[in-house]
């Protein structure tokens, strides 16, 4: 088989794989499924957990919603993240399990918030204008979550001055 011909078959294969017979996009309905799934989970940790699957969706759609110029879909999709990376982050420390001896779950939300901060910026740069400033807010409260999560993970943290060296 020529080069040519090789590269031919691999981007044929690439441009099937691509169709959207084989794409893995969350629909509308999956979307409801995992959101319910989420809302109904009673176990802290793993509603935690959960918002890693339910939140990657929640992304999807709305990349998929910024593509097509739906910032105000998009903004309410990562409204719903937000509303759900809070609820997960208060079911945790409602537990009032020790983050920084047992991290399992603030972990992985630590993680996936720090994820949607990323995408939130991203379609920030996408969006008009008039419309940042609903990313900003949900961005602002995202990064707040993660803080959070952050002292409670690593609560032995040195308290810095001015300065920024540790107090002492």
């Amino acid at each position: 088989m020529s080069p040519l011909a090789w590269v031919l078959r691999c981007l044929a294969l690439a441009a099937t794989l691509a169709s959207p017979v084989f794409a893995q996009a969350p629909t509308q309905e999956r979307l409801t499924e995992m959101q319910a799934q989420f809302d109904h989970e009673g176990d802290p940790i793993r509603k935690a957990k959960s918002l890693a699957h339910l939140g990657d969706a929640q992304f999807e759609v709305a990349r998929q919603q910024t593509a097509a110029g739906d910032f105000a879909g998009a903004l309410g999709t990562f409204q719903r993240y937000r509303d759900d990376a809070k609820s997960a982050s208060a079911a945790l420390k409602s537990t009032g399990a020790d983050a920084e001896r047992k991290p399992g779950g603030y972990k992985q939300l630590q993680i996936h918030v720090r994820k949607g901060i990323r995408e939130v910026e991203q379609t920030m740069v996408a969006a008009p204008a008039e419309e940042r400033d609903g990313f900003e807010n949900i961005r602002r409260d995202l990064v707040n979550v993660e803080r959070e999560l952050i002292d409670l993970l690593f609560p032995r943290q040195p308290a810095k001055n001015g300065k920024g060296k540790p107090k002492g």
